[in-house]
């Protein structure tokens, strides 16, 4: 994302001082990191969306941190064709990517994660363990604790808590589709 720490702060402060229940995404050419200059395209979604509230947010940014061009794309419910079209650019180039990298990583760490239960399965249950036996299943353990670190910890993060409902729908489809979570269904039998 290519904007500073304090211009993000200033547009969700902006956003939020018209209304505090409004949720704000960057959208368009700055949430590409490889792209140069571009505007700053802000989305929100506000239960008292109307153009002066625009003009008021468009205001208090650019005192803030200098005269840009901002465009603001302002829903009540979610429904209007732009903000659909944004909310598509905004899933489409960022978080989607993001999911589907934190689920190639899962990935990769459940496929390691069956390595090590198929050896523990082989050794099976029995009264007196080797010290080769204990240490299969101290690697499957930890596997089993970097495995569910991982799905917590970056793949549901990236579910965040500030997600609509139909970006939710939208990467739980995704993630239905995704070969780790089937595995992962095996693996906690």
């Amino acid at each position: 994302m290519r904007i500073t720490e304090h211009e993000r702060n200033t547009i969700i402060e902006a956003v939020k001082s018209t209304d505090p229940d409004a949720r704000v995404w960057l959208f368009g050419s700055r949430v590409d990191d490889n792209k140069k200059g571009g505007d700053i395209a802000v989305l929100s979604e506000s239960i008292r969306k109307d153009v002066m509230k625009e003009i008021q947010v468009r205001r208090y940014i650019c005192d803030r941190i200098g005269e840009q061009k901002i465009d603001i794309v302002t829903s009540k419910d979610g429904k209007e064709a732009i903000f659909q079209l944004a909310m598509f650019y905004f899933m489409d180039k960022g978080s989607i990517k993001l999911l589907k990298e934190n689920l190639d990583s899962v990935n990769l760490s459940l496929k390691r994660l069956l390595y090590s239960w198929e050896i523990c399965n082989k050794i099976g249950l029995k009264e007196n363990y080797s010290e080769e036996d204990f240490v299969e299943y101290e690697a499957m353990t930890s596997r089993y604790t970097r495995t569910t670190d991982m799905l917590i910890n970056k793949v549901l993060r990236s579910l965040d808590a500030s997600l609509s409902i139909q970006e939710l729908l939208l990467m739980l489809q995704i993630i239905r589709k995704n070969a780790a979570l089937q595995m992962l269904k095996i693996c906690v039998i």
